[in-house]
């Protein structure tokens, strides 16, 4: 299946998103801040990123600029999970690249669903 290199400084999130992308069959890479997520990106493509906004040090809103500035992820699809609902939050997340926007619950159900629309061959998102 698939490489996702999951970005977000709660544990928890972390291992729950981990280990149910795991029983999928996804591979999981897994960085707790921004900088980390970044090296880790450059190191191995991952392909598919779930960045959290709040982050230490460099926010998701910076990392997710950066991505698209890096030639090797630049076209990866980033999906920014969070917990940040502000219409201008949303907004800026797109204006910083981002491909989908996320409110976190505890329902996965919609994650994962645009988890496997982005990872499908199909062009047509």
């Amino acid at each position: 299946m698939a490489h996702i290199l999951i970005i977000d400084d709660s544990s928890v999130t972390r291992s729950v998103l981990k280990s149910t992308l795991e029983e999928l069959g996804h591979r999981i890479t897994e960085a707790v801040d921004g900088e980390q997520g970044l090296e880790l990106a450059k190191a191995q493509t991952p392909d598919l990123i779930l960045l959290d906004l709040l982050l230490p040090g460099i926010d998701g809103w910076q990392v997710c600029e950066l991505f698209r500035k890096m030639p090797r992820v630049k076209d990866v699809p980033i999906i920014m999970l969070t917990n940040l609902k502000t219409p201008v939050d949303k907004l800026r997340g797109w204006e910083s690249g981002a491909d989908e926007y996320i409110f976190k619950t505890e329902d996965l159900g919609p994650l994962l669903f645009v988890i496997n629309k982005w990872l499908s061959p199909d062009p047509d998102r």
